[in-house]
């Protein structure tokens, strides 16, 4: 018939809805994702990550309130440049290091989290593989709940950008020595 749209719902057996299957899936995904960047991320430097992470640790809210600036202040940037003809090529290598920057504040969020875990269970002096592992499984499973991922979602960005941010400065002033690996 013209103009009549019928609709009819998946059944619970079906593989459209995968119900707590794909919960799973979509955690073991985020997790592995998370693990292979944050793998490749950390192994160019022995200490490098670390010291992200470290950032991260003892300046929270500095870090948090860099990552709020910097996550609304790039892209209105990257659009300005965006508007000229001669920033078009800056801009889009702006928003490009940008994009990298927002992956990689989930290497340095499991990082710092895997640090605390393996410190409160009693091996502090973990390798920094070994922390990224249990970090990021962590994270991965927070940023996978139903109702209280977003949260993950919201923060990690602006944690991890901010601790960045904030250590390159640092490194830049001079301010700080490289973290033990």
């Amino acid at each position: 018939m013209l103009g009549r749209v019928d609709y009819h719902a998946p059944s619970a057996g079906s593989s459209a809805g995968w119900g707590g299957l794909g919960w799973l899936w979509q955690w073991l995904l985020g997790f592995a994702a998370l693990l292979l960047l944050g793998a490749a991320a950390i192994a160019p430097s022995a200490w490098w990550s670390t010291r992200v992470a470290d950032t991260l640790r003892r300046r929270f809210a500095g870090s948090l309130l860099a990552g709020l600036v910097s996550v609304l202040v790039v892209p209105l940037l990257s659009a300005l440049l965006a508007a000229t003809v001669i920033g078009i090529p800056l801009a889009i290598v702006v928003f490009a290091c940008y994009v990298g920057v927002l992956l990689l504040s989930g290497v340095f969020v499991s990082l710092r989290i895997g640090a605390w875990v393996m410190q409160r269970g009693g091996r502090p002096g973990a390798s920094r593989y070994a922390r990224l592992a249990v970090g990021a499984l962590l994270l991965s499973l927070l940023a996978a709940l139903p109702w209280i991922g977003w949260l993950a979602w919201l923060l990690v960005p602006l944690l991890g950008m901010g601790a960045l941010l904030l250590e390159r400065r640092d490194a830049w002033r001079g301010d700080s020595a490289p973290a033990a690996a």
